[in-house]
């Protein structure tokens, strides 16, 4: 087996792919602070989202599973799911169509995470895990987006 560092794909080692879907948490940070009207909530919303960013590049610049960083990461993913699906689903006042669209892309996050981490625990960085993760973190950027609309 190659390390994760010799794993390559296309002479890019693919770990390195998501740093690139990790850009795809910009474009809702970019969107929030655009918008003239903030509210508590969304500072909030918008700060965790922004650390996300932040330790998700520092993770998958160098992906050490169950790493100090790896567990922040992980942690904070968490958290930020927490905060936004009540604030989404319940708190904002936008349209029931975007209420569901926001619940399937909840479902979608979850099974896409949950693959990932599936083909994470038989081979670390596969192929595999880092598309599932890459997957996860497109959804996650479009319920982001919703968030802050």
């Amino acid at each position: 087996l190659l390390s994760t560092s010799e794993r390559m794909h296309e002479g890019f080692p693919i770990h390195r792919y998501l740093l690139v879907s990790s850009l795809l948490f910009v474009p809702p940070i970019v969107r929030f602070l655009r918008n003239p009207i903030k509210n508590k909530t969304e500072i909030v919303l918008c700060s965790l989202l922004n650390r996300n960013y932040i330790l998700s590049n520092l993770f998958w610049s160098n992906p050490i599973q169950n790493s100090m960083i790896h567990t922040y990461d992980a942690f904070f993913a968490r958290i930020s799911i927490l905060f936004f699906t009540p604030y989404v689903l319940g708190w904002k006042p936008i349209a029931l169509k975007l209420k569901i669209l926001y619940f399937l892309i909840l479902v979608s996050m979850y099974l896409s995470f949950h693959r990932g981490h599936h083909f994470s625990s038989r081979e670390w960085c596969s192929i595999q895990h880092i598309k599932y993760h890459m997957i996860f973190h497109i959804f996650t950027s479009m319920g982001c987006s919703i968030a802050f609309l």
